[in-house]
């Protein structure tokens, strides 16, 4: 569960995967969580494990992979995007970031072109037209964590269940089990 100081940050984060393209001053983030510069920078940094110009960075990188990955838009396109101003500048933090140039990471990725429009591109997941249905359902509380790192093995359920290590001892607090909550995939 986060701690209390730690809640200041989703704000934070929602403002920022929002706006990628945006450049936002150090000032003007740490004016929405209340804390002063400094001490917006030093908390963000101890929480997030990074700060938040390379968190803005890694956002950036990584919706660009995924467009490289399931689209076919020209690079120079997906790094313009993204906030790069040159193809050159995006290449250079591409192949730092990911050991591999945009046009290789595409080829080693994208089998064939995919279209993502419509129903039509949950094929691409194993999802058929006929497996979706729209229902309406009732309010319900939402237990989270989230993820950082890459997204190689999403989507899907992970294998290995020691993510749910911390969720332990809220669901043993409401005498609940992890088997008899619904899982949400969320990105």
């Amino acid at each position: 569960m986060p701690s209390k100081k730690e809640s200041f940050l989703y704000p934070i984060w929602e403002k920022l995967e929002a706006n990628l393209s945006k450049e936002f001053a150090l000032n003007e983030l740490a004016f929405f969580s209340t804390y002063s510069p400094w001490h917006f920078h030093r908390l963000f940094s101890q929480f997030q494990s990074e700060n938040v110009k390379d968190y803005v960075r890694r956002l950036r990188l990584e919706k660009a992979a995924f467009e490289i990955k399931t689209t076919s838009y020209p690079i120079l396109e997906i790094a313009l995007e993204t906030g790069y101003t040159s193809q050159e500048a995006f290449t250079k933090a591409f192949r730092k970031t990911l050991g591999m140039t945009p046009a290789a990471y595409r080829k080693k990725f994208q089998t064939k072109q995919r279209n993502l429009g419509g129903l039509e591109s949950l094929k691409m997941f194993g999802i058929e037209r006929e497996d979706i249905c729209i229902k309406k359902i009732s309010s319900f509380h939402l237990l989270y964590k989230r993820h950082i790192g890459p997204y190689e093995e999403m989507p899907g359920f992970p294998k290995d269940l020691t993510f749910l290590k911390p969720f332990e001892p809220y669901l043993a607090k409401y005498n609940q089990t992890c088997t008899d909550q619904k899982w949400i995939g969320i990105s």
